[in-house]
């Protein structure tokens, strides 16, 4: 839902992303985001009948941005009729501690064979360990490869998942990513990881799918 206005000779548009069942929108369109997060290239941007095409940028010096939305400002402009243009929308589907029992599996680690996790819309296929050199303090580093086969409308683009120790006593700290999932050609490949001690056995958990929608919006307004 977009929802545009003229204000000292600037169009600017409110965009409020509508979540489609079971998943949430990132409210975040910028090139920036799509560009530093994913290595992707797109630009909101409004044309006009005479096809002039101005590029919007979030306007972060109005009160009106909130969780639910950001407003964008496409600089100078006259009254009329624009085509807003979205190239991409980053989803999210989240998984509870309900579903815990069934989107996890409990391996040794390093992992000599493989490990599938089953979800609700397909699997994710953990590859083995393979040894990294160890991070400056020491910690253990490791490169664990990851794909999936998911039943969705949408590019899976990574999935988060969360590792930790099964210690006797219950579970213990979570081992911590030391970057990003690496994503190569827009699909997830894998993650480098890390922990600060000997791992034994882990818990594999898929927390969050995130997906890629190359939506090519385009939304007719009307800016008086």
């Amino acid at each position: 839902y977009a929802l545009p206005r003229m204000e000292n000779g600037h169009l600017y548009v409110q965009i409020y992303p509508l979540d489609p069942e079971g998943y949430v929108i990132n409210r975040n369109l910028s090139a920036h985001f799509f560009k530093h997060q994913f290595g992707l290239s797109g630009d909101v941007t409004a044309t006009a009948k005479d096809g002039t095409v101005l590029t919007g940028s979030i306007n972060r010096n109005t009160e009106q941005v909130s969780d639910a939305f950001y407003e964008w400002d496409f600089g100078e402009a006259e009254p009329g009729e624009y085509q807003l243009h979205i190239p991409f929308v980053f989803l999210s589907k989240s998984y509870t501690s309900e579903d815990y029992d069934y989107c996890q599996s409990v391996v040794s680690f390093p992992n000599k064979e493989p490990v599938t996790i089953r979800l609700p819309e397909g699997t994710v296929n953990v590859g083995c360990a393979e040894p990294l050199e160890p991070a400056q303090d020491g910690s253990l580093r490791w490169w664990l490869p990851v794909d999936a086969q998911i039943d969705s409308p949408y590019r899976l683009l990574m999935s988060q998942i969360q590792l930790q120790f099964l210690l006797p006593e219950g579970y213990g700290e979570t081992v911590g990513f030391l970057f990003s999932p690496v994503v190569e050609d827009g699909r997830l490949s894998g993650y480098q990881c890390q922990s600060p001690e000997a791992a034994d056995t882990v818990i594999l958990r898929v927390k969050m799918l995130d997906y890629l929608w190359e939506c090519d919006i385009t939304i007719p307004i009307r800016a008086n």
